[in-house]
């Protein structure tokens, strides 16, 4: 028979494996989990940032042509003006004007126009474009354009406009007058319910999709753009109109019915190997979407498994050779490392064991609390790349975004007060030309600290490479005015031996008030601010000559 002693051993020898296997078990769920979310959450919050942007170019391209609009509504009061070749001839010049002047700066947008709708006259109006060279709009007569009809690519943004009477996406197509691929937005002029005509803009498509070629996704990720049906816009790979380079459509056909992958990846098998992939769909209809390979999305999870059990398995040697200590010495030690493993199952990786003796349970105690502590490094270590920015230590994107659907949430509970400021640096690109990007790095610190200290009650975030953004709450929204007044005594162009330790930004506040978006809010500061940057050109122009 099996004596109590060796018995006591067996039970302790078999309960301290049992503890091992469950914090063996416990912190590989919890590695697994944990980098499985923040995995998801840094592909989404990467896929939805980028999507923004493109979103914002979009938006902004809907307002210059809902700009043009109005000014038109208010020349012509009837219809029947419309006939008489003064009316159209004012029209159009108010119109060019406007369009001038609001995206005269913009070199993505690469040619504007307005033709109407009456048979009489629809040959007339104007189509303005500009070459590859950016320069000023020059103008090209429709009767000079081969216009076949509905069927002609050239025009569709007037043919599906005319027939759907509503605003309009055109999907990627070639430009012929500039040779380009474009998108193009056109909407309808109405006045007393009749359709006077078509306005409209193309946007370089090369252009729009810069950012998309640049999006790094880890190692081996990339990004690119199709209509979610089969039909590829942009990728480096294949040529645009191309099926996709997988059967993604086959397999996730169902997903990619909705508009953004919500906080989750969608997996397939793409040349022998596991890819994950999430999704956004722009407000043009496209959908943007971020891919990569599993195994370098989760290299590092598995490293850390890998770490782990190398680990389980030393313990697991050493107190398979050391029985016979435990009898006396590791009864009141097991029991804290169960309570503490439990502390550490609910989510405490502060738990520590307090074990000084050098023996195998002390081997033990400092392999629970080794583990414990880079639990918690490796936790710490994820939420800083998160929300931390590693250059300012202020918050990253990923904080912007989770701030953002707090106060869109807000907005809709009706309990929204705040405020948006948008700042961007004056000159870093002279000073990381002259004196290299360590002194433009120097340069982006002291503009961070400079806004730190002033909206010091309110939370600061790095979205860009020189691009701040404030959400103003609290005893700032009360002093707004007077903090952004402030901002803007910053504005001003110095010329110094040491330019990176001054401060020289550009600045726009936007408020929000009831019945706003959070875009519509953003768009407001960044309009206030890039004014501002034309200002402080143009002052530091003056003051040049």
């Amino acid at each position: 028979m099996m004596s109590i002693r060796n018995k006591m051993l067996l039970l302790i020898i078999t309960a301290l494996l049992f503890v091992e296997v469950g914090l063996g078990g416990i912190a590989f769920y919890e590695i697994q989990r944990l980098s499985d979310g923040y995995v998801c959450r840094t592909m989404n919050l990467l896929c939805e940032r980028n999507a923004y942007y493109l979103d914002l170019k979009l938006e902004r391209t809907r307002s210059a042509v809902r700009s043009v609009k109005t000014i038109a509504e208010q020349i012509v009061e009837n219809p029947n003006e419309i006939e008489n070749e003064n009316v159209r001839n004012k029209l159009q010049y108010e119109m060019v004007n406007t369009f001038n002047k609001i995206i005269g700066d913009s070199d993505i947008i690469r040619s504007y126009y307005f033709r109407y709708a009456r048979a009489n006259i629809k040959d007339e109006g104007f189509y303005h474009t500009r070459d590859s060279l950016r320069k000023s709009f020059s103008n090209v007569s429709y009767r000079t354009m081969n216009d076949e009809g509905k069927n002609d690519e050239q025009f569709q943004w007037y043919y599906q406009t005319l027939s759907m009477k509503n605003d309009t996406w055109i999907e990627p197509h070639k430009n012929i007058v500039v040779n380009k691929q474009v998108i193009s937005y056109a909407s309808p002029f109405f006045v007393e319910g009749e359709m006077i005509g078509v306005v409209g803009v193309d946007l370089d498509f090369n252009d729009f999709i810069h950012p998309v070629r640049n999006i790094q996704v880890y190692d081996k990720g990339y990004a690119f753009l199709s209509d979610g049906k089969e039909k590829m816009y942009w990728h480096y790979l294949y040529p645009y109109g191309t099926n996709y380079h997988f059967k993604m459509y086959d397999t996730l056909k169902k997903d990619l019915t909705t508009s953004t992958s919500q906080d989750r990846m969608l997996h397939y098998r793409f040349n022998d190997a596991d890819h994950a992939l999430v999704f956004v769909t722009l407000s043009n209809g496209m959908k943007l979407f971020l891919t990569d390979e599993t195994e370098d999305l989760f290299k590092d999870r598995n490293l850390s498994i890998r770490s782990l059990i190398v680990i389980c398995t030393i313990i697991a040697i050493v107190f398979s050779i050391v029985p016979f200590w435990i009898e006396r010495r590791y009864v009141k030690p097991i029991e804290e490392i169960i309570k503490s493993s439990h502390k550490l199952a609910e989510g405490d990786y502060d738990v520590h064991i307090k074990y000084e003796s050098k023996d195998e349970m002390g081997l033990l105690a400092e392999s629970f609390n080794m583990t414990a502590k880079q639990l918690k490094i490796y936790f710490n270590r994820l939420e800083n790349r998160v929300y931390r920015d590693e250059l300012t230590g202020v918050k990253n994107h990923a904080a912007y975004s989770e701030k953002k659907n707090e106060l869109e949430t807000q907005i809709k509970e009706d309990n929204a007060e705040f405020a948006i400021v948008l700042v961007d640096m004056n000159n870093l690109k002279i000073i990381n030309d002259n004196y290299g990007h360590y002194r433009g790095d120097e340069a982006i610190k002291n503009t961070c600290h400079f806004i730190c200290e002033l909206y010091d009650h309110s939370p600061v975030y790095r979205i860009g490479g020189d691009e701040f953004v404030v959400i103003i709450e609290n005893s700032d929204y009360r002093n707004r005015d007077e903090l952004f007044k402030k901002a803007r005594e910053k504005a001003s162009i110095r010329y110094s031996l040491e330019p990176w330790t001054e401060v020289s930004i550009a600045s726009g506040m936007g408020i929000y008030k009831k019945g706003d978006t959070f875009l519509n809010v953003f768009a407001r500061a960044d309009f206030e601010m890039y004014r501002n940057k034309q200002e402080n050109k143009k002052r530091m122009r003056e003051d040049f000559f």
